[in-house]
């Protein structure tokens, strides 16, 4: 009856046990999807899961090999089962993997000896666990966007390379007794060491974490101070245009009634010469309107249907403010390019896609566009845009000559400060659960972007 009771006890214990590692899987993967998106396959989220529950409740001593092992499977899950830049997969799953092992080594190795009853050693640890790792999540939470982080290349080599430094820490720290666990004195070192760092690698990699954030939050601040810059350039000229057509409006009356007052006096000839003098000041008029600073420019339809007028005008293609604001800007660049263009776009007034997100994808579209177009015979950028059933749908297709990169590589020469590119639109397509296709045909490049929209969108 005894042995009954303690086998109850026992799997009862067991029991809770794996409670606790699910649990604490739960916090882990919560917080990890914060900073990489997983691949939106239901597999790979649940490997990943996987992944965190058997990494948390791996039992980690000083000169244990248990780390040694863990270490490859835990990398290779948390890179090859999330999706975005290659250095932010493997920068933010060498952080996760310092700042769990870490925790597990700092438990098992100190805590377990305060630890008593039938399962001696695994109670506590495991309690600790749980009370650590939901203390963590509940504290990064708050600093954390409700999407996931996205940052720039260079941003995120800067952050991989200083995840190395822990993880380096942690396997000399753990694996500094490796075949010595027998030896005591070896032992009774290791632990003086690892209690002096192995809290150093926790608050390390607790602190990357943190910097990621805030980086995060510093991309964002730079974003809207480009967007906010826009937006003033785009209403001072909204307010220039409507000053120049005031003032036009003002001399047009002063003109026609002089010329009406020459016709009524019979003075046809006074007249013809009086118009003859307005059509010779148009052409300098017309140079004026094209030259004016802050990216005025002619509206492209009448421009390609031989209709062009030479008032400046600010084009508003569509009710949202943020689309207009760029695609003003974005406009302007291609026509300096020498290029034009064919913009179609419906977008309501507000959309649940961000302004800062909406304006990325534009932009880096039309930059991408612009520059593919620059160099090939058909020089037109067209674009269509448009909310549909609950679906945002982008559109940039222009053709492009000689051989395109497969990996659709930038042939800037400081490609890492020239926006997101094709991989950061790639980012912002799957936090809305959307897509990015690409496709090829001949000399034709078609980038075709869809998103899913919030039902008050619609």
């Amino acid at each position: 009856m005894l042995e009954i009771t303690k086998l109850t006890y026992s799997g009862l214990m067991y029991f809770l046990l794996a409670a606790c590692h699910m649990v604490n899987a739960f916090f882990i993967y919560r917080l990890f999807v914060r900073y990489i998106q997983p691949r939106r396959h239901l597999f790979f989220k649940i490997c990943l899961f996987f992944c965190f529950t058997v990494s948390n409740g791996m039992i980690i001593w000083l000169g244990d090999h248990n780390l040694i092992l863990t270490a490859p499977f835990f990398i290779a899950a948390g890179t090859f089962c999330t999706s975005g830049n290659w250095y932010g997969r493997q920068a933010v799953s060498f952080t996760f993997f310092c700042m769990i092992m870490s925790v597990n080594a700092i438990l098992d190795t100190y805590v377990k000896k305060f630890d008593s009853g039938l399962l001696r050693g695994l109670i506590l640890p495991n309690m600790g666990r749980t009370v650590i790792f939901a203390a963590i999540f509940l504290f990064l939470r708050r600093k954390l966007p409700e999407n996931t982080v996205t940052l720039p290349k260079r941003l995120w080599k800067v952050v991989f390379w200083l995840s190395i430094t822990p993880f380096c820490m942690l396997l000399a720290t753990v694996t500094l007794t490796f075949g010595k666990m027998f030896d005591d004195i070896a032992d009774i070192q290791a632990q003086y060491v690892g209690a002096v760092i192995l809290p150093c690698i926790f608050l390390t990699s607790f602190a990357i974490l943190g910097a990621v954030s805030a980086l995060e939050d510093h991309e964002q601040l730079e974003q809207r101070s480009r967007l906010a810059e826009m937006r003033e350039t785009y209403y001072q000229n909204l307010k220039q245009q409507d000053d120049s057509l005031r003032h036009m409006r003002h001399d047009m009356n002063n003109h026609l009634s002089t010329v009406r007052a020459m016709l009524a006096g019979q003075n046809q000839e006074g007249a013809a010469s009086y118009l003859d003098e307005l059509l010779e000041g148009v052409a300098p008029l017309r140079r004026e309107a094209d030259g004016i600073s802050g990216g005025n420019i002619l509206t492209e339809c009448t421009r390609m249907s031989g209709k062009e007028s030479f008032l400046p005008e600010i084009t508003r293609f569509c009710a949202n403010e943020a689309a207009n604001v760029i695609l003003q800007v974005k406009a302007n660049m291609i026509l300096q390019y020498g290029l034009k263009y064919d913009f179609r776009i419906q977008l309501p007034e507000t959309l649940s896609i961000s302004d800062i997100d909406l304006c990325s994808l534009i932009g880096n579209a039309l930059d991408n566009a612009a520059c593919g177009a620059s160099e090939a015979d058909d020089r037109v950028v067209i674009l269509r845009c448009r909310c549909d059933k609950g679906i945002f749908m982008l559109k940039v297709q222009n053709s492009f000559a000689g051989r395109l990169d497969k990996e659709l590589k930038t042939t800037k020469p400081d490609d890492g400060r020239h926006g997101f590119g094709i991989s950061g639109m790639r980012e912002i397509a799957a936090r809305y659960g959307g897509s990015l296709d690409i496709q090829v045909e001949e000399q034709t490049f078609t980038l075709l972007v869809y998103l899913y929209l919030n039902s008050a969108d619609t």
